[in-house]
């Protein structure tokens, strides 16, 4: 409703994964057809990299966004959380869910963005990235603890990118290790929640990994779901 407000007209649906978790869809990545687009908003980022639309809408609870951007090779942002209001979109996870864009370049992005953000709170987003910068960027390659399981040919691209832009070195420290496992534990946990229906009428139908996401949010104790949300910071 907000972008056809502001003038923009509506192609269509883009495949997803199922119901936005790992099984993939069919889209295929347009620049490999062999390799896999990356999702859950799969046909979002596929549909932009084809030039099929200039914009397009997805949605990230586990890197749903910003991994199919990369693996199409698009401009993909996914702002900070209740920026654009999640009204009618799935819920699989209302801890994580957050509403994110694509587009082919960043002024495309920030335009799209700033007409789906909530008006209370609207950033000049286009404004920000077609003036003039307040300061030179910082740009710093951060080896997370799992860097790794990254393959050595993605490893020394990503080095030889941040050796050539003159990015600075960080580490991260030894306590963020258990974040994987909080996000994990809260994020199945809600999963088995909001897809109940899914599962009690139908879990034959649903993808094996779904299934297995299922059963272990079934499986988390209420202590440690609220163990692991007293993590996330104020």
């Amino acid at each position: 409703a907000l972008t056809r407000r502001a003038g923009g007209l509506i192609m269509g649906k883009t495949v997803t994964t199922e119901l936005a978790t790992y099984a993939p869809g069919k889209t295929r990545n347009p620049h490999h057809p062999e390799h896999t687009p990356g999702g859950s908003s799969s046909g979002s980022a596929a549909a932009v990299a084809a030039g099929m639309v200039p914009l397009a809408v997805g949605t990230q609870t586990n890197g749903s966004v910003l991994r199919p951007a990369a693996f199409c090779g698009v401009w993909g942002f996914k702002p900070t959380a209740g920026l654009i209001p999640r009204e009618g979109v799935l819920r699989q996870s209302q801890t994580f869910d957050q509403v994110g864009v694509f587009a082919g370049n960043v002024a495309d992005l920030a335009l799209l963005a700033e007409t789906l953000c909530d008006a209370r709170g609207r950033p000049e987003l286009l404004a920000a990235v077609t003036g003039p910068g307040p300061s030179r960027p910082r740009i710093a390659l951060v080896r997370t603890l799992q860097w790794p399981r990254v393959e050595a040919h993605a490893r020394a691209a990503i080095e030889a990118l941040a050796a050539g832009i003159g990015a600075a070195e960080c580490g991260m420290p030894a306590a963020a290790a258990p974040a994987w496992d909080w996000h994990r534990c809260v994020m199945e946990a809600e999963i088995a929640e909001n897809f109940a229906a899914e599962w009690a009428q139908g879990r034959e139908r649903l993808s094996v990994s779904l299934q297995g996401q299922i059963e272990r949010g079934l499986a988390v104790a209420a202590a440690d779901y609220r163990e692991a949300l007293a993590q996330i910071p104020e």
